[in-house]
C-alpha cells in the first residue's frame, strides 16, 4: 500500500475484514509504504476499499504465503524446535530485532525473535529509526542482490546516506572511499558481511551498524569491534 499511514490502514483493515478472516499489517517498510497480509478475499476487499479512502496506490504482491501474520501460526509451531535447538552463542553484535525494534544480546531472546517474526509485523521503519536515533550513524551500506533496502532507508530519512553493493568488486572499490564509520544492510547472508568487514579493514574503535535480513527474520545488528 503506497501513500498512506498506519492509522488509515488500520481503519482500512477494520472496514475490509469479515468474521473469521485475518487481515493484518505485515511490514512497516517506510513512511507511505506498508504491506498487509491475510486471507485472499479480505485483501481483495481492502484493495477495493482503498480507493474510497483516498489511498494513493495498492498492488498485490506475488508471494507464496501470507507472511508475517497469524495465518503463519502453523509454520511458527513447526519452527519452534528447530530454532530452539540451534546453538547460538552470546553474540559480539548487539541485535535490534524487527519484532519490536529493541536491542537484544541474549541467545534465548534471539531465538524467540526469530520464531515470533514468522507471525509478527516486520518493523523495518522503526528499526532503522532506532539505529538512527543512536546518533552515531549516517551512512548505510546494503550488501546483497538489489537495492530495495537502500531505497527504503532513503524514504525513512532522506538525510541518511545509503549505497547498495552487489559484488566483491563493488565492496573493494567502496572500501577505498569510505571513512571509519559505517552502517551496513545485509540481505544475503553473513558471508557477505564477513567479506565486507575484512575488506573495509575495521579497526578496534570503529562502529558499524548492520540491519540484516535472514530467511525467517529481519534483524538489525550493531557491530562493535
Amino acid at each position: 500500500i503506497i501513500g498512506s499511514d498506519l492509522s488509515t490502514i488500520q481503519n482500512l483493515i477494520i472496514k475490509s475484514v469479515e468474521e473469521n478472516e485475518v487481515l493484518e499489517i505485515a511490514n512497516d517498510n517506510a513512511p507511505g509504504q506498508i504491506v498487509i497480509s491475510g486471507h485472499r478475499k479480505a485483501i481483495e476487499r481492502a484493495i477495493e476499499n482503498s480507493k474510497e479512502m483516498g489511498i494513493k496506490r495498492t498492488l498485490r504482491l506475488n508471494v507464496s504465503a501470507p507472511f508475517h501474520c497469524s495465518l503463519m501460526q502453523s509454520a511458527l509451531e513447526d519452527m519452534i524446535d528447530p530454532i530452539k535447538n540451534l546453538d547460538i552463542l552470546t553474540p559480539e553484535l548487539v541485535l535490534c530485532n524487527n519484532v519490536d525494534a529493541l536491542f537484544i544480546t541474549d541467545p534465548e531472546k534471539i531465538k524467540d525473535s526469530l520464531i515470533n517474526q514468522i507471525t509478527s509485523r516486520v518493523k523495518w521503519r522503526e528499526s532503522i529509526e532506532k539505529i538512527k536515533n543512536q546518533g552515531k550513524v549516517n551512512q548505510f551500506i546494503e550488501l546483497g542482490s538489489g537495492s530495495v533496502l537502500s531505497g527504503l532507508i532513503k524514504r525513512i530519512d532522506k538525510n541518511l546516506d545509503s549505497v547498495a553493493l552487489e559484488s566483491i568488486g563493488d565492496i573493494e572499490k567502496f572500501a577505498k572511499l569510505v571513512s571509519r564509520k559505517y552502517a551496513v544492510s545485509v540481505s544475503s547472508g553473513t558471508a557477505a558481511l564477513d567479506i565486507a568487514i575484512k575488506s573495509i579493514n575495521i579497526k578496534k574503535d570503529d562502529e558499524v551498524i548492520v540491519p540484516a535480513f535472514t530467511i525467517i527474520s529481519c534483524l538489525h545488528q550493531i557491530v562493535r569491534q
